[in-house]
């Protein structure tokens, strides 16, 4: 098995039914990471807990519609590590190679940015993600 930081490796679909799933048919575009399951799991039985360390409950999505979600996630594998917000996906290697996606207008990472003109936009969030992955890291 290949470990990757693009995309098709790890932006899977998940899936949740329930009792108390009322969202029916809706699909949500929240960030949402392994991690959070175990907030959500203890939200559901009862924990009073939107965050525990890095697991952030998504357990309010299942009901209604809520911005309350994560604004970043982070992975890391043995020679490297990525970081997205909800348009911007930076990607980073030990040796020194970096990758920035606009995820929004590029979803299947076709277009590295880096070696491009990069627009305000695209300059200010890769600092944002290299500050949030500095603070994370550390």
């Amino acid at each position: 098995m290949t470990v990757t930081l693009y995309q098709g490796g790890e932006n899977v679909p998940m899936i949740v039914s329930g009792v108390d799933v009322r969202r029916l048919g809706e699909r949500e575009d929240a960030l949402v990471h392994t991690t959070d399951l175990f907030a959500t799991i203890a939200n559901i039985t009862g924990v009073s807990v939107s965050e525990i360390q890095n697991s952030k409950s998504f357990y309010p999505q299942l009901t209604s519609a809520t911005n309350d979600g994560r604004s970043f996630v982070y992975t890391e594998i043995v020679d490297g590590y990525a970081i997205r917000n909800a348009t911007y996906k930076l990607i980073k290697y030990d040796n020194g190679d970096e990758e920035l996606y606009n995820l929004v207008q590029d979803p299947y990472e076709n277009r590295n940015l880096i070696g491009t003109t990069l627009s305000a936009e695209a300059t200010n969030e890769k600092a944002n993600l290299i500050s949030e992955a500095i603070a994370i890291r550390n």
